[in-house]
């Protein structure tokens, strides 16, 4: 016989499940903490590139504060719109855009961590109609966000 081997064998004991026992409740992956959800026009939330939020408001000037100028992050945007696609005057659009902010003074490796993170933002900040990219606060008005997010707008970037 070799040395070290075993001559019986060894039975594992069977574990025995309380009656009534239910596996623990898997988080879901999905949520995103701190969001809320968007009702008026120009309401707001400011997700970090973790989706994790930072701040929320209403109105544009609340939102321009609100943005680092060294930063990157997610603006989860409520807009209002009328005859979006020639649906028909009266007819109301409400749709939540996602904004891709990249802020002037942020870091390269920020803005990369933040095309990596931009998947993500879009499955989990639900619903949402598309993004656009924001590269400053100069230019940004819920005009030229309605205006870079219609049909047929071509340019999907607003910057200073």
């Amino acid at each position: 016989s070799y040395r070290g081997a075993a001559t019986t064998k060894v039975h594992k004991e069977k574990k025995i499940s309380k009656a009534g026992w239910t596996p623990p409740v898997k988080t879901d992956s999905k949520s995103v903490k701190g969001g809320t959800e968007l009702t008026a026009h120009e309401q707001w939330c400011f997700y970090s590139n973790k989706l994790v939020c930072k701040s929320k408001g209403y109105g544009i000037q609340a939102l321009k504060n609100a943005l680092p100028v060294g930063g990157c992050g997610f603006v989860h945007f409520r807009i209002s719109a009328e005859n979006v696609g020639n649906t028909g005057k009266g007819i109301i659009t409400n749709a939540n855009i996602i904004l891709q902010w990249k802020g002037p003074s942020a870091p390269t490796m920020g803005k990369v961590r933040n095309n990596g993170a931009l998947q993500s933002a879009l499955t989990k900040l639900q619903p949402n109609k598309g993004f656009i990219e924001v590269l400053g606060t100069k230019n940004l008005s819920t005009e030229n966000v309605f205006d870079r997010w219609r049909p047929g707008s071509g340019s999907k970037v607003i910057q200073d």
